[in-house]
C-alpha cells in the first residue's frame, strides 16, 4: 500500500508518520510545505516532498499511485480568522482540488481527513456527541463544516472513501509558542517544561476538550482499517477527548515536574471575548472568536472502533 501524508511536518502528521514507519505499511510519501524528515529507523520506503498541495500540478503528481491519503494540513483559526480569502483557499479550495484530482484515479483511495470540533459553536450541550449539528462560529469551522459535507458528497458518489475525525485541542507543540488558540493552551504544559513561567488568559475553571497528538494518530490508523460498511449516514465523527479544567491541567504538569504551582498563572479574558477565549495576556486579537465546542466534553456515538486508549490528564501532560 502506498500512503500519502499531506501536512506530514505538522504535530499530527509527524506522529502518524511514526506509527505508519511502525506497521511496515508498504510506502510512505511525506509532503508538506516545508521539509518533512523521514521517522527514525524507517523500515519502508519513505519520500519527501516539499511543495503546496494547492499547486495543481504539485499536488496531481503526488496522488499518483496512491492508495489512501492522510489530509492533515490546514490554515488553522486565528489565520483563517485574519484572512478570509487565505482561509477559503487553503481549506476550501485545496480540499475541492484535492477531491476533483482523486477523480482521475483508476480506484478511489481512502481519504483520512482532520476535521475539528470547531464546527461546532453557539449554545451547546454538556455532552457534544456525532448528533449534534454543526453551528459553526468561525470561519475556520465552517471551512471544516464544508469539507465533511464535501468529504460525505465525493464517498456518496463512490469516488473517495472518506473517513473525518473532529479533533479536539491536540498537546503538545514543540518549539517557540505560535497564535495558534490551541497553543495557548499547550503553553500550560510546554513552558513549564521549559523553566518558564506562563501567563494563560482563561479562568482556572474554563474546561476545554484536549487529547495527545499520540492518540489522534493511533485513532487515525485505526480509523484507516475500518470497514466501510460500518459507517452510518456520514463519515464524520469525533474523537473521544478528554474533558479537563486549565487549573487541572495546569496541576497536573505541576506534579510531574514537582515544579511550583505558580509556574502557570491565569488572568481573566477581556469583556469582548467569550468565557473560554485567549486574548488578553495570550496575545490575540481581542474580538477574536474561539470555537465554543472547545468547552465541551465530545465523544463519538459511532466511532468506538478507532476510539484511543482511556487517556488522563498526566498521560496528556507527559507526552
Amino acid at each position: 500500500m502506498r500512503v500519502l501524508i499531506i501536512g506530514a511536518n505538522g504535530l499530527i502528521g509527524r506522529q502518524t508518520a511514526r506509527h505508519l514507519a511502525e506497521e511496515e505499511c508498504g510506502s510512505l510519501i511525506l509532503a508538506d510545505c516545508v521539509p518533512a524528515t523521514p521517522p527514525a529507523g524507517a523500515r519502508i520506503p519513505v519520500e519527501c516532498r516539499v511543495g503546496d498541495f494547492c499547486d495543481t500540478d504539485f499536488a496531481r503528481d503526488l496522488l499518483q499511485g496512491v492508495d489512501c491519503v492522510f489530509h492533515l494540513a490546514a490554515l488553522l483559526a486565528t489565520e483563517s480568522e485574519a484572512d478570509l480569502r487565505r482561509g477559503m483557499s487553503v481549506n476550501v479550495a485545496g480540499l475541492m482540488q484535492l477531491l476533483m484530482l482523486c477523480e482521475e484515479l483508476p480506484r478511489p483511495p481512502k481519504l483520512l481527513y482532520a476535521s475539528s470540533v470547531a464546527a461546532f459553536g453557539g449554545p451547546l450541550p454538556e455532552t457534544v456527541d456525532d448528533d449534534v449539528a454543526r453551528t459553526p462560529q468561525t470561519s475556520y469551522g465552517t471551512h471544516k463544516a464544508i469539507a465533511e459535507l464535501l468529504i460525505d458528497d465525493y464517498t456518496r458518489r463512490g469516488l473517495v472513501d472518506g473517513r473525518v475525525l473532529r479533533l479536539p485541542i491536540v498537546l503538545v507543540r514543540n518549539g517557540p509558542p505560535s497564535n495558534a488558540v490551541s497553543d495557548r493552551v499547550a503553553a500550560l504544559i510546554r513552558e513549564p517544561v521549559m523553566g518558564k513561567d506562563v501567563t494563560c488568559g482563561l479562568r482556572p475553571e474554563t474546561r476545554m476538550s484536549i487529547t495527545s497528538a499520540h492518540h489522534a494518530a493511533t485513532a487515525f490508523q485505526r480509523l484507516a482499517s475500518v470497514d466501510a460498511a460500518a459507517f452510518r449516514h456520514t463519515r464524520a465523527m469525533n474523537l473521544p477527548s478528554l474533558s479537563v479544567t486549565a487549573a487541572e491541567l495546569a496541576e497536573r504538569r505541576s506534579a510531574a515536574l514537582r515544579c511550583r504551582p505558580k509556574a502557570a498563572s491565569f488572568g481573566h479574558p477581556t469583556r469582548h471575548c467569550r468565557p473560554w477565549s485567549m486574548a488578553g495576556r495570550a496575545g490575540l486579537p481581542r474580538r477574536m472568536p474561539v470555537p465554543s465546542g472547545w468547552g465541551r466534553e465530545t465523544p463519538s456515538t459511532t466511532s468506538s472502533p478507532v476510539s484511543s486508549p482511556r487517556t488522563d490528564c498526566a498521560d496528556v501532560a507527559d507526552t
